[in-house]
């Protein structure tokens, strides 16, 4: 990908559905659940929305979701892809075992927000 894709954003959270439209971001990957499948369809008829995958999780658990898809993320926008210097997660916390999984991807710091947190390279 090209070297456009700075922000990515994870969604976690299985109930963002319409919310979905006013996150700004390079990339979004969000949870596949009813509300959020209808945002996403919605939005892909615009013309100039970011580009949207889905991904699927066995867990209801949002920073179960969100250790599961974090290598997948990264390998499809990762240094091979472009690269990317800040993900965004929306739906879980920040606690040791997250901000672990995410250093191993190489970011270092981390900024709490509203609805989830910031990582930065």
């Amino acid at each position: 990908m090209p070297d456009r894709w700075n922000k990515v954003s994870l969604v976690v959270d299985s109930d963002y559905g319409e919310r979905l439209h006013s996150l700004v971001t390079d990339a979004v990957w969000i949870i596949d659940r009813p509300a959020n499948r209808m945002a996403v369809e919605t939005l892909r008829h615009l013309k100039e929305a970011a580009p949207v995958t889905t991904f699927a999780s066995l867990s209801s658990v949002p920073k179960v979701a969100c250790l599961g898809v974090l290598h997948i993320v990264d390998l499809h926008h990762g240094e091979y892809s472009g690269g990317y210097s800040v993900l965004e997660v929306v739906g879980t916390s920040l606690d040791e075992e997250v901000r672990s999984a995410i250093k191993e991807l190489g970011f270092s710091k981390f900024e709490e927000t509203s609805e989830g947190f910031l990582a930065r390279r």
